[in-house]
């Protein structure tokens, strides 16, 4: 796993017990902390409500997939909600019919 993420030029750390956790933790704020302060903090309502609706219809149609290949009946999946405020950890209960019904608009 390390060869790849070198690979790719994604920082890692070798975590093997010789350091105490003092040691490890300032050696991973060391290596990773430039990585986490770079990432973005909080998306906008647009863009927290692209990447749920993003994320739903993955998830959607994997469960869609699922019931058809084992042949069993629908089930309710809590769907996490898509509207734009931020912080929202509200979710949607529907099977995958009512998502593809509801259109991408699942919110509280």
């Amino acid at each position: 796993m390390a060869a790849d993420a070198d690979r790719l030029g994604l920082a890692t750390v070798t975590v093997d017990g010789a350091l105490g956790l003092d040691e490890t933790e300032e050696l991973l704020a060391e290596r990773l902390g430039p990585v986490i302060d770079a990432w973005p903090r909080r998306m906008d309502g647009p863009g927290r409500t692209r990447a749920r609706r993003a994320e739903n219809a993955v998830v959607n149609r994997q469960i869609a997939a699922y019931v058809a290949d084992a042949g069993i009946a629908q089930f309710p999946f809590r769907y996490a909600c898509e509207c734009a405020e931020p912080g929202c950890g509200r979710q949607v209960e529907l099977t995958p019919d009512g998502y593809r019904r509801a259109g991408g608009a699942l919110a509280h």
